[in-house]
């Protein structure tokens, strides 16, 4: 029997988003930040364990802004919407419906 993939599971299955939710989570945000957290949701949602190294560099390429973009303003906004330790970067829910949807 074939190892179970994850990642594999989820690319069957589309990136759940409720708007409610979302919207309700980023009013506060400025149009490039609400993209940004979109795009780092999207990222996680491919990835083998649901999250993104915790590296300025890496999710700076991932929001599609420079750099200092990242660090100055984009970061601290979207990475106060996620738990961040000291090597990844994921969100719980986005987590727990990979979990929903893997055992689906």
């Amino acid at each position: 029997m074939p190892e179970f993939n994850p990642q594999r599971a989820r690319a069957k299955r589309p990136l759940p988003i409720w708007m409610d939710a979302f919207v309700r989570d980023t009013l506060h945000l400025e149009a490039d930040e609400v993209g940004a957290y979109f795009l780092m949701l999207g990222a996680m949602w491919t990835s083998k364990d649901c999250s993104l190294p915790n590296d300025p560099r890496k999710l700076s390429r991932v929001c599609r802004c420079s750099m200092a973009k990242f660090k100055s303003r984009i970061g601290p906004a979207v990475l106060a919407l996620l738990d961040v330790s000291e090597d990844v970067v994921f969100s719980p829910r986005l987590r727990k419906e990979a979990v929903f949807v893997q055992m689906s």
